[in-house]
């Protein structure tokens, strides 16, 4: 649900080199390509800037052969160029390594990730540069021939290069447990908790910098559920539900005419609670022609975050979003065998409404996308 949430452009993006090598059992990947979007609403604002957005990008991948588990290195970069909007451009880039190892009964798995990735943007917006290093960890085995279990822990620290007073550090665990009926019905139930701690304990509001305080950190903790069907041979559904709670808040964003609605410095999840609810369906049309449909509904309840006007006017009332989003998106090859099987075209179309009594946050966004990828 979060692909279709964060998609809000008209893609036409072609790959142009990508390259696999073999030797022994070591892998190499290697991928360039190029994509442009044309977006109606860039930041899903009230501002609702339209803008064009061209992105380059490489990534690379390496699997050695060890004699324990599987390791993968991983490379991503890429430069997005905004045409209108150029202080918006950004590069960013990712390495980072994966180390995976089957249980030697072969009921379960280890997974074991760290990664690095720095953001830099073009001189006005250079204070949303960043440094994020994450680690995680999760571990899955099966409880019986249909039950299977998952338990993870993922810590992240991040640093802005200009605005300190939103360093912080991010430790969250989850638990997972799925079952599938006779029926093939499935069902997926989790839990999780993740506290989020500021690095500096300040008390006076600089710039557009809200929320400060001397106790730095938040606590939420999330549930959820979602159950899936088959239908037919080439139909299967989904429907699920999830909500958050804020068990203790001391939330900092980032208020300024640069406004990025889904971005951590102005939108943190941390700082607001409510529930989602979400479905959809995908159909098999024919070969590996896939049409699908998804719909959801968010409500977020900010916490200790008043609504404020254009020109920073801060309100009495406390903000509240209502998120819907419908998308409907078909996939096919351009060819069964051959060069052109590996040609991948994509269309959709995504409609966003944003409910807000925040004047800065109650928009529209309507979205057609057309992607074309090469996959070797």
């Amino acid at each position: 649900m979060r692909r279709s949430m964060r998609l809000r452009s008209i893609t036409i993006a072609a790959l142009l080199t990508t390259a696999l090598f073999t030797s022994g059992r070591a892998q190499f990947l290697l991928e360039t390509g190029l994509r442009t979007t044309h977006d109606d609403n860039i930041s899903n604002s009230g501002l609702g800037l339209q803008d064009v957005v061209t992105e380059m990008f490489l990534n690379a991948g390496y699997e050695p052969a060890i004699s324990s588990g599987t390791l993968q290195f991983h490379y991503m970069g890429a430069f997005d160029y905004f045409r209108s909007s150029t202080d918006r451009s950004f590069a960013q880039h990712l390495v980072g390594g994966v180390w995976t190892r089957d249980f030697d009964d072969e009921t379960g798995m280890l997974n074991l990730g760290l990664s690095y990735t720095r953001r830099d943007h073009r001189t006005e917006l250079s204070f949303a540069d960043y440094s994020l290093l994450s680690f995680y960890s999760n571990v899955r085995w099966a409880l019986g021939d249909d039950t299977n279990a998952k338990l993870g822990y993922r810590l992240r620290g991040l640093a802005y290069t200009e605005m300190a007073d939103l360093n912080n550090t991010e430790h969250s665990v989850f638990g997972q447990l799925s079952h599938q009926f006779p029926t093939l019905t499935t069902v997926f139930a989790e839990m999780s908790i993740g506290r989020k701690s500021y690095t500096n304990a300040v008390t006076t509001t600089t710039g557009g910098m809200r929320g400060l305080s001397s106790d730095p950190s938040t606590t939420i903790a999330g549930a959820g559920i979602r159950v899936s069907q088959p239908v037919f041979a080439a139909t299967g559904m989904h429907i699920g539900w999830r909500t958050q709670s804020i068990l203790s808040a001391d939330q900092r964003y980032f208020a300024d005419g640069y406004l990025v609605s889904d971005d951590e410095i102005f939108d943190s999840r941390y700082g607001y609670e409510g529930s989602a609810y979400y479905g959809g369906m995908t159909q098999i049309l024919w070969g590996m022609t896939q049409l699908s449909l998804d719909i959801a509904s968010e409500r977020k309840g900010y916490l200790n975050r008043p609504v404020e006007d254009w020109d920073g006017n801060v309100g009495t009332a406390i903000r509240s979003d209502l998120r819907t989003v419908l998308s409907l998106g078909l996939e096919t090859p351009l060819a069964r065998d051959g060069f052109l099987s590996n040609l991948t075209l994509s269309t959709g179309v995504d409609v966003i409404r944003n409910a807000s009594n925040d004047v800065r946050y109650d928009y529209r966004n309507t979205v057609f996308s057309v992607q074309l990828s090469y996959g070797w």
